[in-house]
C-alpha cells in the first residue's frame, strides 16, 4: 500500500486508529475482523442488562439514568417507565458545552414525567481535565480503535464516573448510560476499566486529583458496592430506529428539536483533534458505515471529507469562509435548515470553546494559553 490510501470498500484510511488492512486493501471492519472483540463486549453488556432488568429487589431508587436531553436518554427513560415498575433517579451533568436545546429537553422531561432528578455542575476540575486531554501529544503509531474520539470518550466516561459517585452515595446499584447501539458495542461499561484507561492516559496522581477518594474506592476489587454501568439499548440492537424514536417522543410531548441541535458545542474542536492527531474525521467510522450501507456514495464521501478537513483547519487558523462552510455542512445532509444553522454557528464560534478551556491552536498542535 502507498503511504496514504483508503479502503476499496468504504472510506477508512489505511492509518485509521486500530483498523488494519488486508493485502487487497480492504479494512478490518469491512472484512469483519473486528467482530470477535466487539461480540465479546456485546455479550458482557447484554449479560449486565439482563441482570438489571431481572433484578426485582425494591429500593428507593432502582437505577440512575443519565439524562442528557438527547433523544436516546429521553426515549429510554420513557420506555422503562412504561414497561417496568422500577423507580429511576435521573442524573444530569451540566457542563458549559451542553446545548441549550438539550437543557430545555431535560426540564420538559422532568416536569412531564414527574420523576426525581439531580444535577451536578462542571467545576474547575472538569476544565482542567479537558485541557489536559486536548493538549496531550499523541503518537499515531500507538493508536487504538476509537483513539480519534478520545476527548469525547473520556468526557463521557468522566460524566459516567460522576454519576456512579452519586449512585454510590444513594446506594443505587445500576447507572444507565443510553449510548446508541453503534456507540455501545465499542464502549466500556465497567467503572474499574474506565479508571484504568484514565490512569493510562493521564497518570495516577492526576486521576486522584480529579476523582478524589472515589478513585481508589472504585478501583478496590473487594468493594461490592461499586455501581454497574448498564447500556440499555442492547435490548434494541436489532430494531433501533432513530426516526421512530424521535416520532414517538414528539407525539408524547417529550422532545422538540433535532439530534444535531442537542449535540455538544465541542464538536468542531473534536474534529480538529481527530484531524490533527490521526488525520481522520471524528465521524469517519459512522460515515464509512453509511458508505457500506449505500446511503452515501464512496467518491462523494471521500471528497466531502477532504473539504471538511481543509475547512476545519482554515477556521482553526481564523479564516472564516461562510460560503465554503455552508456548502460543506449542506453536503452532510443533516435534514433541516435549523440543524444546518446550529452546525454553522458551532463551527464559526468554536474558538470560544478553546478560550473557555484555556487552550489555543498554534497551527500544528493545541497548547495551554
Amino acid at each position: 500500500m502507498s503511504d496514504r490510501c483508503f479502503c476499496n470498500n468504504c472510506l477508512i484510511q489505511n492509518n485509521h486508529p486500530g483498523v488494519d488492512f488486508n493485502s487487497e486493501n480492504i479494512c478490518a471492519i469491512c472484512t469483519g475482523r473486528l467482530t470477535d472483540r466487539l461480540t465479546k463486549n456485546y455479550n458482557y453488556i447484554s449479560d449486565n442488562y439482563n441482570t438489571f432488568i431481572s433484578d426485582d429487589t425494591k429500593r428507593q431508587y432502582d437505577y440512575m439514568l443519565m439524562l442528557s436531553g438527547g433523544k436516546d436518554s429521553i426515549f429510554m427513560l420513557h420506555k422503562l417507565l412504561k414497561e417496568t415498575s422500577k423507580t429511576p433517579l435521573a442524573y444530569t451533568y451540566d457542563h458549559p458545552f451542553e446545548s441549550k436545546n438539550a437543557q430545555k429537553n431535560v426540564k420538559k422531561v422532568i416536569d412531564k414525567l414527574e420523576i426525581d432528578h439531580i444535577k451536578s455542575t462542571a467545576n474547575s476540575k472538569y476544565k482542567k481535565l479537558m485541557r489536559a486531554i486536548f493538549t496531550s501529544q499523541k503518537d499515531p503509531a500507538s493508536a487504538k480503535y476509537n483513539s480519534e474520539k478520545i476527548p469525547c470518550i473520556l468526557c463521557s466516561y468522566y460524566i459516567m464516573v460522576n454519576a456512579c459517585i452519586f449512585a454510590y452515595k444513594f446506594n443505587i446499584p445500576y447507572v444507565l448510560y443510553c449510548a446508541d447501539p453503534m456507540q455501545m458495542v465499542a464502549s466500556m461499561s465497567d467503572v474499574r476499566m474506565i479508571l484504568r484507561l484514565y490512569t493510562d492516559e493521564l497518570g495516577k496522581s492526576f486521576c486522584e486529583e480529579i476523582f478524589g477518594d472515589h478513585y481508589n474506592l472504585f478501583l478496590d476489587e473487594n468493594n461490592p458496592s461499586v455501581p454497574q454501568i448498564i447500556f440499555p439499548y442492547v435490548s434494541m440492537i436489532n430494531n433501533y430506529n432513530a426516526e421512530s424514536i424521535i416520532d414517538e417522543l414528539m407525539k408524547a410531548g417529550l422532545y422538540e428539536t433535532s439530534p444535531i441541535e442537542t449535540s455538544c458545542a465541542l464538536y468542531p474542536l473534536l474534529q480538529l483533534y481527530s484531524y490533527m492527531n490521526y488525520d481522520c474525521n471524528f465521524y469517519t467510522l459512522e460515515y464509512a458505515s453509511s458508505v457500506r450501507n449505500k446511503v452515501w456514495h464512496r467518491d462523494m464521501a471521500l471528497a466531502l471529507n477532504e473539504r471538511y478537513k481543509n475547512m476545519i483547519f482554515s477556521v482553526s487558523n481564523g479564516e472564516i469562509n461562510e460560503k465554503e462552510i455552508r456548502e460543506v455542512i449542506a453536503g452532510l445532509h443533516l435534514g433541516a435548515q435549523k440543524s444546518d444553522e446550529y452546525m454553522y454557528q458551532s463551527i464559526i464560534n468554536f474558538k470560544q470553546s478553546m478560550d473557555l478551556l484555556g487552550i489555543k491552536f498554534n497551527g500544528k498542535n493545541m497548547e495551554v494559553i
